[in-house]
């Protein structure tokens, strides 16, 4: 027996045809539909709404991500990082750079120096008051790591930039045991006067901290030490620059003590910022006197080459280091320098573009430039193609406007560079020269005599070699006379005449 399914009121059994047929038209319900079977046509219409909604919104971010890089690579973009002073206003011996550079060999756009780049002076100091600034200000001891290096990185911080020029040639009469320059005597005692309350206030603070507990037992002790050997040595021998320079004093210390102060300021050397901050102007003085001190001649083998990519990656491993660069010499400036200490008159800013791949050149700071990049006596800037390799001390990622866009530049400091021999004349590929008519006519005729020459030759070898092996003359003739005469040879006619007959054999 067989059991029949039982089916629903009204139903058919069988499915209902299937419609390949497309159909652009919005379908529309029919009468028996319920309402419950559109939801299908619901969802789609919902899901395509929210796919549209989605891809408008990322079009819109990534209108906003174009935007935001076209507005960042604008040179005025970063003006918030510093202020900009009257043109000029330099006072710390580092150049203002108001020349404008330009070029179409360098893979990056046309390079232009900034037309001010010299900065506001960061000055802790209230000028109106008088008031010393406060160098204990947000001091916490746990993230102190040398109590002396903080103090001298504060103290500096807080100079003018006259100020960095005066301290710097106290901290090295001191160590050098030799007299203040004439007319500095009086400022450099104010200014030791100036740093001997400022010593006092920044332990007067450290005792309060170690009075609370808030300061590790292991870093008192490198406290005390440090004090001992200021009180000792440091702040006597800077006293004593004032009045007569004292040789007694314990001359390790007072070594131990500059090195100091050139690591912190050092620590005050901001990447990514323009030439002249005057918080950076004992550093640049520091620089300069390390580029002094080092040989004329440097063996550039056993110096590191990094590249732009390694320096604007991590400058600060390379900070201080003295490294070696080849490239093109394509402008020389003469930029002219401020009072500073060195005595140095003017630089020579020379922009070069690198050997390796690169959308952005290297700056040298020479005080001597060769004889094939020296400028005229009154001339400003030149433009260049000379290759040179340049052994110079690295001092930070400088900032240029580079035709409106925010361009970078590693910038390096060297007493001068090499010139390095041209390629093309090394390897002797002078200009060509056009010879003589007499001399060209020769050489035709030299050439056409050669070409008739071998073409004859290879005539005559094909004709020849159609002509090797076949009888000719008299022993052409007996031979078809031998023909003729031989039986065995039919002709085509007697051939064709057997085969009619049908003697095949």
């Amino acid at each position: 027996m067989t059991i029949e399914p039982t089916l629903s009121d009204h139903e058919p059994i069988d499915d209902p045809p299937l419609d390949f047929n497309f159909r652009s038209s919005r379908p529309v319900k029919s009468p028996r539909q319920k309402q419950g079977d559109s939801k299908w046509l619901q969802y789609r219409q919902g899901t395509s709404r929210a796919v549209t909604i989605r891809l408008v919104f990322l079009v819109g971010l990534l209108a906003m991500v174009i935007w935001a890089m076209q507005h960042s690579g604008k040179a005025e973009t970063w003006r918030w990082l510093y202020r900009s002073p009257a043109p000029n206003a330099d006072s710390n011996g580092q150049p203002p750079d108001s020349q404008r550079i330009g070029t179409s060999q360098l893979a990056a756009p046309t390079i232009q120096i900034p037309s001010d780049d010299a900065s506001a002076i960061e000055d802790s100091t209230n000028d109106e008051t008088g008031a010393l600034p406060d160098l204990t200000s947000a001091l916490q001891p746990e993230t102190v790591s040398d109590y002396e290096l903080e103090f001298a990185r504060r103290f500096l911080k807080s100079l003018r930039g006259h100020e960095s020029f005066t301290f710097w040639h106290v901290v090295q009469s001191a160590v050098e045991q030799n007299e203040l320059p004439v007319g500095e005597t009086a400022t450099a005692a104010i200014l030791v006067n100036r740093l001997a309350q400022q010593w006092s206030a920044w332990n007067l603070k450290w005792d309060t901290m170690f009075a609370e507990g808030s300061v590790a037992p292991e870093q008192r002790s490198a406290v005390m030490d440090t004090r001992d050997r200021w009180e000792l040595s440091v702040l006597p021998a800077l006293a004593a620059v004032t009045i007569r320079p004292d040789s007694s004093l314990n001359k390790e210390h007072l070594l131990k003590f500059r090195q100091t102060v050139v690591r912190a300021a050092d620590l005050l050397v901001e990447q990514y910022t323009h030439v002249g901050r005057p918080v950076e102007s004992y550093s640049w003085f520091s620089a300069w006197s390390e580029v002094f001190d080092q040989p004329v001649s440097v063996e550039r083998s056993e110096l590191p080459t990094p590249t732009i990519t390694q320096l604007l990656g991590q400058p600060e491993a390379w900070v201080g280091r003295t490294i070696a660069v080849e490239g093109t010499a394509l402008r020389v400036q003469r930029v002219a320098a401020g009072k500073n200490p060195l005595d140095i008159t003017e630089y020579f800013v020379i922009w070069i573009r690198p050997n390796h791949p690169s959308m952005y050149p290297f700056c040298i700071y020479s005080l001597l430039p060769p004889e094939k990049l020296m400028l005229a006596e009154r001339e400003i800037e030149r433009n260049q193609s000379v290759p040179i390799s340049v052994a110079g001390r690295f001092f930070k990622i400088r900032l240029f406007d580079s035709d409106g866009k925010a361009g970078q530049a590693p910038l390096l400091m060297a007493s001068t560079v090499e010139v390095l021999p041209d390629v093309n004349t090394a390897s002797g590929s002078e200009p060509f020269g056009m010879p003589g008519a007499g001399f060209i006519a020769t050489t035709l005729l030299l050439i056409g005599s050669i070409a008739g020459g071998a073409a004859w030759l290879a005539w005559r070898s094909s004709q020849s070699s159609k002509r090797r092996g076949q009888p000719t003359g008299k022993r052409l003739h007996s031979a078809m006379d031998n023909l003729q005469n031989d039986n065995r040879v039919e002709s085509v006619r007697e051939k064709i005449k057997r085969l009619e007959t049908g003697k095949h054999e």
